[in-house]
């Protein structure tokens, strides 16, 4: 089913390439695949950088290992081929796409390190907002992902008019997430700039209340924990030794900058007893939670909560592989102004897995589960939250009157058994 929909976009791309139409963003596609890893092979990263008042420039980077490499062509070497189509959609009341097309590229494993990254010129303007579809394509393999990227121009100052690079190697860095053996230099090129001004905020941030409450999670905010000012230099080194969010600015004035990201050095993995622990306060009560913390060996703590519920060694295993995959992959997928198992998206992830179908567009998510039965699916709305951190951040939208069934997926792992809303169903 995910190949025809990639098929029938293909085709429709392909009509549009190059015209100037009014269309709506399409929103009826399920993109279940971008946030469950297993239902496809490619996982590029983007970013964009803003060259000048007319252009912007869409950075792709595949990783080789990624690809599949034949000898089917007439130099008879091993090879790999890349094509990337996009479509620029003007966030105006029309939806209007102003730019589209595609690249191919032929990759000689011989050639290629570690990544590969195309570089696509993009129509994009000065004081306007867009939306970028983008699909990726394993030739060879038959396989595609499609991603939907924010472009916003209104900012000379925002983070899409800086680049990163690591520092010695030159190579461009795509994830802001560093590790603190990673020194990178910041380059703000299109503006003159003499300073940066450095917020620091402590990576300290409250667990998202469960969906019925309608409590709202709490954005970082405003208000840095320490600011200092570094002279600009485009050679500066950047080292990151304490944990934390560090957002940079070349204008103090503004709230807009390029934000960086130091969580741990081990970071998106979980690796230690005491960061295994810190999960399960979504399924344990306050008191539960308490005596877990308190206890003198905090592994034995861990081991023998996930024995107890499971019945036996086994089963505990299968439970905790199955519970801190997740708690990686929301990690990996929905860091925003916090890691990301503590984001609301991270909330619903761990809990309750991967969602069945996903719609998404420029504004909101839409994750359903359940396949069975229609009128019992469980869906959660998440609205993208305007930040000047990231555009990451999304936020639940709660009441009591959504059904969401969370006492019952609570109930369920405490029993033992991931939460299936379709066996659910069935009882």
């Amino acid at each position: 089913m995910v190949r025809e929909i990639i098929y029938l976009i293909f085709i429709s791309i392909f009509f549009f390439a190059g015209c100037r139409t009014e269309t709506s963003i399409i929103t009826d596609r399920n993109l279940a695949y971008l946030y469950n890893p297993s239902l496809t092979s490619l996982h590029p990263r983007y970013k964009v950088f803003h060259n000048n008042d007319e252009t912007s420039t869409l950075y792709v980077k595949v990783y080789p290992v990624e690809l599949l490499f034949n000898q089917a062509n007439e130099e008879g070497v091993y090879r790999a081929e890349l094509k990337v189509f996009y479509r620029l959609y003007e966030l105006d009341d029309f939806r209007m796409m102003v730019d589209s097309g595609y690249n191919h590229y032929y990759i000689n494993m011989q050639n290629v390190r570690r990544d590969f990254i195309a570089q696509i010129p993009i129509q994009a303007k000065r004081s306007r907002k867009y939306n970028l579809e983008v699909i990726t394509h394993d030739v060879l393999r038959k396989k595609a992902v499609q991603a939907y990227i924010p472009v916003d121009k209104t900012s000379a100052f925002n983070a899409q008019n800086f680049k990163v690079f690591r520092y010695g190697t030159g190579s461009s860095v795509f994830n802001p997430i560093l590790d603190s053996n990673l020194v990178v230099r910041l380059q703000f090129p299109n503006e003159t700039a003499d300073s940066l001004y450095v917020h620091f905020y402590k990576n300290f941030s409250p667990l998202p209340l469960p969906p019925s409450y309608s409590i709202p999670t709490r954005s970082l905010g405003n208000n840095p924990d320490s600011i200092w000012h570094l002279r600009y230099s485009d050679t500066l080194p950047v080292r990151l030794t304490t944990k934390g969010v560090y957002h940079f600015k070349v204008n103090p004035d503004v709230r807009e900058g390029y934000t960086l990201f130091y969580f741990g050095d081990f970071f998106p993995s979980i690796k230690t007893p005491e960061q295994m622990i810190e999960p399960l306060e979504y399924l344990l009560s306050a008191n539960e939670m308490r005596g877990i913390r308190n206890r003198s060996n905090p592994k034995l703590a861990v081991d023998n909560f996930w024995i107890n519920i499971a019945g036996n060694i086994d089963k505990a295993r299968e439970l905790i592989r199955i519970f801190y995959n997740r708690v990686f992959f929301a990690n990996y997928f929905f860091v925003s102004d916090r890691e990301g198992w503590k984001t609301d998206r991270g909330m619903i992830y761990i809990v309750y897995g991967p969602p069945d179908i996903l719609f998404k567009n420029d504004k909101e998510e839409v994750w359903s589960y359940g396949k069975k039965k229609k009128s019992d699916k469980i869906s959660f709305t998440f609205r993208k939250v305007n930040s000047s951190f990231t555009e990451n951040e999304y936020r639940l939208v709660r009441g009591e009157e959504v059904y969401t069934r969370w006492v019952d997926a609570v109930s369920s792992w405490k029993s033992g058994k991931v939460f299936d809303m379709d066996e659910q169903e069935t009882r």
